[in-house]
């Protein structure tokens, strides 16, 4: 029981691992990176869904 709480944890942190590196890999292209993308926003942005458009739409 105390490994599947655990592996759930670890899961949700490695995948906001993964959709912040996508972000800041396209970011990157576009001349930013991810922090001072994120300071200009100055709002919470659905990082998963902004990963998803920045590997498949090429923003």
């Amino acid at each position: 029981m105390e490994n599947s709480f655990r592996g759930r944890r670890l899961r949700k942190r490695y995948f906001r691992r993964i959709w912040i590196s996508r972000i800041n890999a396209h970011m990157r292209q576009l001349g930013l990176n991810y922090n001072s993308f994120f300071k200009i926003k100055n709002k919470k942005i659905n990082r998963k869904m902004l990963a998803q458009l920045a590997l498949y739409d090429q923003l």
